[in-house]
């Protein structure tokens, strides 16, 4: 994400939606900020979104999983998407709408739901709270993304990189190796400086693992939830002051 026509997230304990722009500024309002960067006379704009893997890892053990991060997925991967939404405010929410006291729940539920419902939609509900940044942190840089690059512990996931394309309505280029990302961006940003690449050069060395189309059914489906997530902040804010 090393200019503003190019846009990353994030999936590790947290998720963090990246890009870069020209100027030093910052909307504390929706809690984007661009922040002095490495690369010269560009300044890197981070949106912090919330809690990330940390929810996945959280849903996990509550849910009778533990530390079996692949019985977890392949049980996410078996259901059919359905109405249970998770709302990912574990610690408040952070980037577009800052807000400590805003909770974290499960709505939607029914009979006919188990474990593995619930660990669907808390992946989705994380996809659901990026989608619901996209739009904030495209129109702070000025441009709209033509894709995603997703790196991070959750891009090991085929399954969240769907979910991501499905809910932001944008191809995801799920990189390769992707707990190395931030070691990987280190590593290129001090070559660059020992003058063995050019910066420039940094996006054809990506690897991609997969490329997530997103698809329209799954597109509008999840269109649905996003309404519900911006309309269910405001009242899970309230239920926490009533306490």
């Amino acid at each position: 994400a090393l200019g503003p026509a190019d846009g990353s997230v994030i999936i590790g304990t947290t998720s963090v939606l990246v890009s870069h722009i020209a100027e030093l500024r910052g909307d504390l309002h929706s809690g984007v900020l661009a922040v002095p960067s490495p690369l010269p006379g560009m300044y890197y704009v981070m949106a912090e979104n919330g809690v990330g893997g940390r929810a996945f890892e959280w849903a996990r053990v509550l849910f009778g999983y533990g530390d079996d991060v692949s019985a977890a997925l392949a049980d996410a991967e078996s259901v059919a998407a359905g109405t249970v939404q998770f709302l990912p405010w574990l610690l408040g929410s952070s980037a577009p709408q800052p807000n400590d006291a805003v909770l974290a729940a499960y709505t939607g539920l029914s009979l006919q739901h188990d474990r593995r419902h619930a660990l669907r939609a808390t992946l989705e509900g994380v996809a659901l709270n990026l989608a619901w940044l996209l739009p904030h942190v495209e129109a702070f840089v000025g441009n709209p993304f033509p894709f995603l690059r997703f790196g991070g512990g959750g891009a090991q996931s085929s399954l969240w990189a769907q979910l991501l394309a499905d809910a932001c309505d944008r191809p995801v280029h799920r990189v390769a190796e992707p707990r190395a990302t931030n070691a990987r961006g280190a590593a290129f940003l001090a070559f660059a400086a020992l003058g063995v690449l050019d910066l420039a050069d940094v996006p054809s060395l990506l690897h991609t693992a997969q490329v997530h189309e997103p698809h329209p059914a799954a597109v509008a489906r999840l269109q649905q939830l996003l309404a519900n997530h911006t309309a269910l902040h405001p009242a899970l804010s309230s239920l926490h002051t009533s306490l």
